[in-house]
């Protein structure tokens, strides 16, 4: 009896399913070569950004720079040397506040203050006029 019933699950027609017409697989395969492509595109980005920026060192360094830019301005304006000597000292906090602490201006003018102070602590910003 085995054998009969092998021989109506053969003699049976197979079932096909219906044939997937070849536009409809194109743009299967364009989409999911579409997405593929924008994912790899996306993460090589992010990589090439984060290699050339050194993981933020490179923002550490503008702001350094940034810093001694204006400090050299500051000290190479002669108009700065006629500014109140007197003035309390900053603490290191006030040098250099956060943006939303207080405007630009403000803390060019403790910049000026400070380093005019420390010109004439060390003597070496003197006039020599006589």
């Amino acid at each position: 009896m085995a054998d009969l019933s092998e021989a109506q699950q053969i003699a049976q027609p197979l079932v096909r399913k219906a044939p997937v017409s070849a536009f409809v697989r194109v743009m299967q395969y364009s989409a999911v070569r579409l997405i593929t492509l924008f994912a790899t595109v996306i993460v090589a980005i992010y990589l090439t950004v984060m290699i050339a920026n050194m993981g933020g060192f490179v923002d550490q360094i503008m702001r350094g720079e940034m810093r001694e830019r204006i400090t050299v301005q500051v000290v190479n304006n002669p108009a700065n040397r006629n500014l109140d000597q007197e003035a309390p000292r900053p603490t290191r906090s006030a040098q250099w506040p956060g943006p939303s602490s207080c405007s630009r201006s403000r803390r060019k003018v403790r910049l000026r203050r400070r380093l005019g102070r420390r010109r004439t602590e060390s003597g070496s910003d003197q006039d020599s006029r006589g």
